[in-house]
């Protein structure tokens, strides 16, 4: 994963500094130019990505109302919690695109294609709707648990089991161990591109800075208050 998030770092790097040095900027401002295509491209992506969930969505229904011998119930619930992992990649994966096409779109696009930008905004709200769909599965999912009584993360946390502890951690310490390098390269990244490019991106680098003091202090203080 190091490996990977270096190469691309230089990779990315390598392409502003050539772009901007010996190319005039001639592939950033094609991309630009024609930028109505990358955010209906991103559109249609992020719906397929959607609609991916929402089948799933569909699939999971069935399933919580299926009745299995005690048996098969394990094989039965493991089901069930794989399918809402899916389904929850789905709707993060496609609410990450769709809030970059209106955020990027709405620079660039908002005179010349805002309809192409407002369908993104448009599809930002159904993802919100469908979230809000998806934590009522999640009660019909364990209704001994009484999930519908949970008013913070902290109450979630408490109300799961010390496996299902045991690997929420896990995926935190690997998130961790990949956002602080992640948010690292952007900040040098984006001081690159000022350099090279001359568009300043001190407001971006100023709370990617801030966002990456915040995960730390909150990370390592919740550490030692636990140990």
């Amino acid at each position: 994963m190091k490996l990977i998030g270096t190469t691309g770092f230089l990779l990315m790097v390598g392409l502003i500094v050539y772009d901007n040095i010996w190319n005039d900027g001639i592939i950033f401002n094609r991309i630009i130019e024609s930028y109505d295509l990358v955010i209906i491209l991103l559109n249609v992506v992020g719906s397929l990505i959607l609609i991916i969930g929402i089948v799933l969505w569909f699939k999971l229904k069935k399933l919580i109302q299926q009745t299995v011998s005690f048996e098969d119930e394990d094989e039965h619930n493991t089901n069930k919690e794989r399918i809402y992992s899916n389904i929850t990649l789905s709707i993060r994966i496609a609410f990450a695109i769709f809030l970059f096409a209106t955020a990027t779109g709405f620079i660039v696009l908002r005179d010349s294609h805002p309809g192409i930008v407002f369908y993104a905004l448009i599809m930002i709200g159904i993802i919100f709707i469908v979230q809000q769909g998806l934590a009522l599965i999640m009660v019909k999912m364990y209704p001994e648990r009484k999930l519908e009584e949970i008013r913070s993360p902290e109450d979630l946390f408490d109300k799961m089991d010390d496996g299902e502890k045991y690997v929420m951690l896990k995926a935190y310490y690997k998130a961790y161990n990949i956002v602080s390098p992640v948010l690292s390269f952007s900040i040098m990244l984006s001081a690159l591109y000022s350099t090279f490019t001359g568009i300043s991106q001190i407001f971006s680098i100023f709370f990617m800075t801030l966002l990456l003091i915040a995960i730390d202090v909150i990370y390592l203080k919740t550490v030692k208050e636990n140990m």
